[in-house]
């Protein structure tokens, strides 16, 4: 299979936007009768494990998209092997990183936290180990070059998130990449919904693929040149998780990666509430409603 390429803009690029352009190459790759049928947020809950009973008891829990439009049935697979948290930190840190680290420990006692991160930014309390380096891409590329190189199953997470329940539970099910897909429609400046370019959201990402991480990490690298800002990872998420043949598990955001709508909001539902933006405000104030 041949590596997705960004077709060359059309004539009219300068009054396109960067997602529009984005949007137009992957509608182009994407078959016909998959763009008919989206996948709606049912079927994304059937995908996913329950929240509030053993993995072992799901019906429905093997059963995970592989590439659009295909399903294959998966067994349950327990794993034995220590789960891998990683993240990225560069620069000094703002209290939440700290409470971030600390609902991972809480929740997921055994699990390895690893902080990736540069030459001199600080140490997040908490964590098991920091690994620096030289860091010569954009974050959003090498963030994942560097996730890329951890052995085993990892969970990948922003750091403006608070983990609820053990996400290594999530490993019972058969999948080499699970990805949270947006369950509500993500507007650009222009209020225009490019949620079909960018349908998953980075900040929670589990695998145990180190070869599509490495595809996540070049793909990145190629869209750069096309819009450099920190969602072009989410964009490229979109391109491997259509073009490569690894087993792509779709997690709903509604329970995985949660993102409040106020501060009273009920998150008593969600494994991991993400309170990106404006609402690390909330986190270091005690979080939403629990």
């Amino acid at each position: 299979m041949t590596d997705p390429v960004v077709q060359p803009a059309p004539a009219d690029a300068a009054q396109m936007s960067a997602e529009d352009m984005f949007l137009t190459t992957i509608l182009d790759q994407e078959p016909e009768e998959d763009a008919a049928q989206p996948e709606t947020p049912e079927a994304e809950r059937q995908a996913a494990p329950p929240p509030e009973r053993p993995l072992e008891d799901s019906e429905e829990g093997g059963r995970q998209p592989t590439r659009p439009g295909t399903w294959r049935e998966s067994p349950l697979v327990h794993s034995q092997d220590v789960v891998t948290v990683c993240f990225l930190h560069v620069g000094a840190y703002h209290h939440y990183e700290p409470k971030f680290v600390a609902s991972v420990r809480s929740v997921m006692p055994e699990a390895k936290i690893v902080q990736f991160s540069d030459e001199t930014s600080p140490e997040i309390p908490g964590v098991h180990e920091v690994r620096r380096q030289v860091i010569k891409t954009p974050l959003w590329v090498h963030r994942w070059q560097a996730y890329s190189e951890v052995e085993g199953e990892i969970v990948c997470l922003d750091t403006d998130v608070i983990v609820r329940k053990d996400l290594s539970r999530v490993f019972a099910l058969d999948f080499d990449v699970a990805l949270t897909r947006r369950d509500k429609p993500l507007l650009d400046p222009n209020g225009t919904d490019i949620t079909q370019a960018m349908p998953f959201n980075g900040g929670v990402v589990l695998s145990r693929s180190r070869k599509w991480m490495r595809k996540l990490a070049e793909t990145c690298a190629e869209l750069t040149s096309l819009n450099q800002k920190w969602y072009t990872d989410q964009m490229a998420m979109t391109v491997c998780a259509r073009t490569q043949p690894e087993t792509v598990l779709h997690l709903p955001c509604e329970l995985y990666n949660f993102t409040p709508d106020r501060q009273d909001s009920d998150t008593s539902h969600a494994w991991v509430v993400h309170y990106k933006g404006k609402r690390k405000e909330w986190m270091l104030a005690g979080g939403a409603k629990t």
